[in-house]
């Protein structure tokens, strides 16, 4: 799933802006498969973090009310060229995932 992510950091001044949009379907358990009527069970990111050179500058617990294909942006201060941005993700159903990039 990594593929389909993206990650931009782009630098503005002392700091940097972090942009991100995260491939995930975000089912919330309510709706209804329309073929079989079943429900489509909970499928969320519950657990995002991202890193600067391996130390935690943002960590957030999501739930099931957050929409599919999250998108978060943030700014960064004092970000410097080659510093490595790390985004990772952890979901309800135990499934996790990763991407990275340097600011340049």
């Amino acid at each position: 799933m990594a593929g389909s992510h993206k990650l931009r950091v782009k630098r503005d001044g002392g700091g940097a802006q972090v942009k991100m949009l995260l491939r995930h379907p975000m089912e919330t358990g309510a709706r209804k498969n329309p073929g079989t009527g079943e429900p489509i069970p909970r499928n969320f990111i519950q657990e995002l973090r991202c890193e600067r050179n391996d130390k935690v500058i943002l960590s957030a617990n999501w739930g099931w009310g957050i929409s599919k294909n999250p998108y978060l942006s943030f700014h960064l201060h004092q970000a410097q060229t080659g510093d490595v941005i790390r985004v990772s993700w952890k979901d309800n159903l135990g499934n996790q995932d990763a991407i990275e990039t340097q600011v340049k």
